[in-house]
């Protein structure tokens, strides 16, 4: 009769989870409970309770030694029922006859150099560079400027010939055509630039007659200079660069250097002290 009253005046709570725990591991426990009861956790200087709810408990112990968690279950009623005190068995975390050594301090690795602070140094760099050389390109620029000012339209015209006669690039008709453009429109306000080559061609009927007759030749090998109008020469050339501009076959087959020689005489109908230059 004494082992059943016994049996019923105490809670066998269960085995703790894991069964032998290591220092500062958490050890679950659980404890049926009745509904309408409780458990109170006698308070203890070898384990701290983590969580409690209802019958589930944690607990941890920072001792390598065992512990004992003791208890009661309160009813609805004010009745309490005493556990059975639980023995928790905890493991060290030390190897055995460990000489409880210090290790050895490995010195930290440095860390490795951020590459988007040098992408950024990087980048800030060539543009200052980028400034700097546009800064001094604008310098520069008022100063030839100033220097091409100073020639006259035909002496620009003469250099432009003698460019593109040396350069033998591409599109050379072109070229000719657009710098006699504007010579005339330097010389002569009714001869824009913007005048399509039918009407500069018109415009040029307009003026004066020793303009619209004025000889334009070259004298080689002891030969009598060959007089050509003056329209004849600006009309072929006007004519060559519109074909290699719009035409798909591009420019007729015409001696280049031998028309060039010819434009460098157009000034001598529009400046009274013409420059010539051999060809």
């Amino acid at each position: 009769m004494i082992p059943l009253v016994f049996l019923l005046a105490t809670a066998i709570p269960a085995k703790p989870a894991p069964a032998v725990p290591a220092v500062g591991d958490p050890i679950a426990i659980e404890i049926k409970l009745d509904p309408g009861e409780r458990l109170a956790i006698d308070p203890s200087p070898h384990f701290e309770i983590v969580t409690q709810q209802g019958g589930h408990l944690s607990v941890r112990t920072f001792e390598p030694k065992p512990f004992e968690i003791n208890g009661k279950i309160v009813g609805a009623g004010g009745k309490t029922r005493a556990l059975e005190p639980l023995h928790v068995a905890v493991r060290s975390v030390l190897a055995p006859d460990d000489k409880l050594q210090a290790a050895l301090l490995v010195p930290p690795r440095p860390d490795a150099m951020p590459l988007l602070p040098l992408i950024a140094i990087g980048i800030a760099a060539i543009a200052v560079v980028a400034i700097l050389v546009y800064l001094l390109a604008r310098r520069r620029a008022p100063a030839a400027s100033d220097e091409r000012s100073s020639r006259t339209p035909a002496e620009r015209y003469q250099d432009a010939i003698a460019a593109l006669r040396a350069s033998r690039a591409p599109r050379r008709w072109a070229a000719l055509a657009d710098a006699t453009r504007a010579y005339l429109a330097a010389v002569a306000p009714e001869l824009g630039a913007d005048l399509t080559s039918r009407e500069l061609m018109a415009a040029l009927q307009g003026l004066s007659p020793a303009v619209q007759s004025a000889p334009v030749g070259n004298e080689s090998g002891g030969e009598p200079p060959q007089s050509i109008a003056l329209q004849a020469t600006i009309a072929e050339i006007l004519q060559q660069g519109d074909l290699e501009k719009f035409s798909p076959w591009g420019a007729m087959p015409r001696d280049f250097d031998a028309l060039a020689v010819r434009a460098l005489a157009i000034p001598q109908a529009f400046e009274p002290a013409p420059e010539e230059i051999a060809a």
